[in-house]
């Protein structure tokens, strides 16, 4: 532990010391932050006493977490493959896959990307005789940032009233999500979003 932190500055150094509980750092591109939350988790570890399994590491993309993994792998050996290590995404999979079926999900759902996510919402924009109402990219936008502002569709369409965008849209968006349940299927929203529902709706 102690000739990784040597490879810190004394800022760095700060941050990766401080005592357990909440801690804000903010860094740009190319400052050493995945450098330093691995010599933060180590510490933690280490030095703060908690147990590898008590600690989750998230990060954005895949590259930054296949990194975290392969620096606290080589640092801590054993204790360091027991760590979880993932983007928020890939930890809301792992989530779901396990405890999903509280909430009626089967582990052996599928997830659509981007490009199919789009095409589904042509599905339902076709069905629903809409096409040309609105441009389906715009569709599945607004879809998507009501699912992040946390509106199921009944909340969006009882906030839709007098926006004349939203209204064409709230019908949609629940024709969406019922073409979603019929599948078995998840777009990568609601990997964030349906973990966060089964976390507060299900204590244990």
């Amino acid at each position: 532990m102690a000739h990784l932190l040597e490879t810190l500055n004394p800022v760095q150094r700060e941050a990766a010391c401080a005592p357990p509980g909440p801690l804000l750092v903010l860094a740009g591109a190319g400052s050493g932050k995945t450098r330093v939350l691995t010599c933060r988790i180590l510490w933690l570890m280490t030095e703060g006493g908690v147990p590898p399994e008590a600690i989750v590491g998230l990060t954005f993309t895949n590259k930054a977490a296949e990194e975290l993994r392969g620096r606290l792998g080589a640092a801590a050996g054993e204790a360091g493959r027991r760590l979880v290590l993932h983007t928020f995404h890939a930890l809301g999979v792992r989530i779901l896959r396990q405890w999903g079926s509280a909430m009626g999900l089967p582990p052996t759902f599928t997830i659509l990307d981007d490009d199919d996510a789009l095409d589904c919402v042509r599905d339902v924009m076709r069905a629903a005789g809409s096409t040309g109402a609105l441009p389906p990219g715009e569709v599945r936008r607004a879809i998507g940032l009501a699912k992040a502002e946390g509106l199921d569709p009944a909340a969006y369409a009882g906030s839709a009233a007098g926006d004349a965008r939203a209204e064409l849209i709230a019908p949609l968006y629940a024709r969406y999500e019922r073409a979603l349940k019929a599948a078995a299927t998840l777009d990568f929203d609601d990997l964030i979003v349906w973990p966060e529902r089964l976390l507060t709706g299900h204590p244990a």
